[in-house]
C-alpha cells in the first residue's frame, strides 16, 4: 500500500484561467485604443481651434493696421468685402504683399489673403467680417468632429450649427 496522499488533478483548469486572462486583457487593451483615439480627436480638434485663434487674431491687425479702410462712415470696407460666408474668390489684380498699395487694394488683398488662408487652414473653414452697433466681428467657422460642439448665441454672429466651431473677435470699428 502506497503511504502517499491521494491527489486530485483539475485537469484543464490552467487552460481555463489563460482564457479568462486573455479575454481580460483584450477588453483592457481595447478600453486603452479607444482612449487613444480619443485623445487624438480631442488634440486636432485644439489644432483647428488654435488655428482659427490666430486667423481671427492675424485678421483683427490687419483691420487696425488699416484703420482707415476699417472705420468708414458708413459701412467698414471690410465688413462690405468680407460680409458673406463665401470663398475668396480669384486673387485681386494687386499683390501688396510685394508692392505698395493703397488703403482699398491693401483692404482687398487682406481680405483675399485671409479667407484663403482660412479655407487651406481648417476643415470647410470659412470667414467673415460682420459690423453691428460699431463693432466688427471677425469670425471663423470650421466643421469640428467633436462629439458634441456648443453652438453660440445668435447675437454672436455665428452659424447655428452643432457640427461646426466658430471662433470671434469683437474690435471697435476705428473713428474717422
Amino acid at each position: 500500500m502506497s503511504t502517499f496522499p491521494k491527489v486530485s488533478r483539475q485537469r484543464g483548469f490552467s487552460m481555463i484561467e489563460a482564457m479568462v486572462s486573455v479575454v481580460i486583457l483584450s477588453f483592457g487593451l481595447l478600453a486603452i485604443a479607444g482612449f487613444q483615439v480619443h485623445v487624438l480627436a480631442s488634440s486636432a480638434g485644439a489644432h483647428f481651434g488654435d488655428q482659427a485663434a490666430r486667423l481671427t487674431s492675424d485678421m483683427a491687425e490687419r483691420i487696425r493696421a488699416n484703420s482707415f479702410a476699417a472705420g468708414r462712415p458708413t459701412e467698414s470696407y471690410y465688413s462690405a468685402l468680407a460680409k458673406e460666408w463665401a470663398p475668396a474668390g480669384p486673387p485681386p489684380a494687386q499683390d501688396c504683399s510685394k508692392t505698395s498699395c493703397t488703403t482699398w487694394q491693401m483692404g482687398d488683398y487682406d481680405v483675399w489673403a485671409w479667407k484663403t488662408a482660412v479655407a487651406s487652414s481648417l476643415p470647410e473653414g470659412k470667414a467673415a467680417i460682420l459690423e453691428k452697433e460699431g463693432q466688427l466681428r471677425v469670425l471663423v467657422t470650421w466643421k469640428d468632429n467633436a462629439q458634441f460642439v456648443a453652438p453660440l448665441g445668435v447675437e454672436s454672429g455665428c452659424p447655428q450649427s452643432t457640427t461646426r466651431s466658430c471662433q470671434r473677435i469683437v474690435i471697435a470699428k476705428p473713428n474717422q
